[in-house]
Parts: C-alpha cells; structure tokens; sequence
C-alpha cells in the first residue's frame, strides 16, 4: 500500500514506535479499513463491527427484508444505474470500468450535519481526522478495471442522496442514493 497503510492481520496489536498507537492498515481477512487511534487490539475492534452488523441484520430480520448488495458500474462517465434503492445496511459496491479513472464524492452541500458525519464514518479508505465540512466525502480514485470501492449504508434518514465523480463532474457523472425504510 503506497499510501502509508499496510495490510494488517486482526490480532495485530503492534504499535507505532512514534505516537504508541495501533498503526493504520486495511484487515486481509474482512476487507475494512481499520484506523484505530487508541491502544486496543483490532480483534476489540473487529468484535465490535461483527455486533453492529449482527444487530443490524437482526433489524433486517425483523423487518421481513435481507440486507442485499447493490453493484454501480462506472462507465463512460456515467454511474449505472444513476439511481440505486438501498436500505440501511445494504452494500453499495461501486465498479470501475471504462473512462476512468473515477471515484465516488457525496454531494455534501445537500447534507445535514448527521448525515454528513454518518456518510463520513461509512467511506473506508478515507483520511480518518477531526470531522469537518471542508473534508470532501469523497472514495479514492478508481483506476483498473473491475476495481470495487464498497460503502455499507449508515442509519442515514429516509431520503435521497446526491453523489457524483469528481474528475467527471463537469460531463454530468452524476447519481443519487434513495434511502428507504
């Protein structure tokens, strides 16, 4: 990884020599990013995500409805579809294809404060900082084919949800996320 991060196993509990944290990495084995700012072990860390998502297909369960992925090509500087139905706790999985390179960027001016920061807490592989509105809610770029950048739908509110890609914006490379109960 030539960003700073390296792949990490979930029983790393080693530490950076220069702050004593835990260094940042992407888990080999459940394809998240992990950012832990604290001295806790990722296995903590992986436990916990395991419960959310445990009660969140419990949720799913209860409610008659599974949890589903939802695939969005992008292609000739066009999302497809340009509009996905998702609930919360689906998987958006945006695939790259011709065109690119691409990325994903909420359009965070149609955003409240809490949906700004669940949609930030969401994005993996983004610079972990304070939150702030001036930090894009943008993906990485895109660039081989077939590259997949996943977001799993935070308990945002029913509602409609701009994005676009931000090398394309100008040639209308735009999509929109509709949140259903």
């Amino acid at each position: 990884m030539g960003d700073g991060r390296r792949e990490i196993t979930c029983s790393s509990t080693r530490s950076s020599e220069s702050t004593g944290y835990l260094q940042t990495g992407i888990c080999r084995h459940h394809d998240w990013a992990v950012y832990l700012k604290s001295p806790i072990s990722h296995l903590t860390f992986m436990k916990s995500r395991i419960a959310i998502a445990g009660v969140a297909g419990v949720g799913a369960l209860l409610s008659g409805s599974a949890l589903e992925r939802k695939d969005v090509r992008l292609d000739n500087n066009r999302f497809m579809p340009a509009q996905i139905t998702a609930r919360v706790g689906d998987t958006l999985a945006f695939v790259n294809g011709r065109g690119g390179p691409h990325n994903v960027q909420f359009s965070d001016d149609s955003l409240s404060d809490t949906a700004h920061r669940l949609i930030d807490a969401a994005m993996p592989e983004r610079p972990k900082q304070p939150w702030s509105r001036e930090v894009p809610l943008a993906s990485p770029l895109l660039v081989l084919n077939g590259e997949t950048y996943k977001v799993v739908v935070p308990a945002l509110p029913p509602g409609r949800y701009r994005f676009f890609c931000t090398p394309h914006l100008n040639g209308g490379m735009r999509g929109e996320l509709v949140v259903v109960p």
